[in-house]
């Protein structure tokens, strides 16, 4: 999908379509319920989908990301946790105490 983003196109389109739109229809009302409820801040959806597929993308990204440092080379998947966090640590609204 990453190499797909870059050039656009029908693969792109058909991708988007059938794997992203779907996905996004049945998060949206549950991202909808978490702001109304304040659990969560109210970042337009487009901004929070693309967090996460950046996010993800890292496993595409493996030759950069060695390049930035010894991380993700000895915990593939607490580098993922460790991105995950910074992401919902930057969505999730903490009680106060």
């Amino acid at each position: 999908m990453q190499y797909e983003a870059i050039r656009g196109g029908e693969r792109l389109d058909y991708v988007f379509q059938h794997y992203v739109v779907p996905v996004r229809n049945a998060v949206a009302p549950l991202v909808h319920g978490l702001v109304d409820h304040g659990r969560v801040r109210p970042f337009p959806l487009d901004v929070m989908v693309y967090a996460v597929i950046a996010m993800t993308s890292v496993n595409a990204e493996v030759p950069l990301v060695s390049m930035l440092g010894d991380t993700y080379a000895a915990d593939p998947s607490g580098f993922a946790g460790m991105l995950s966090d910074i992401l919902l640590d930057g969505l999730v609204i903490h009680p106060e105490g």
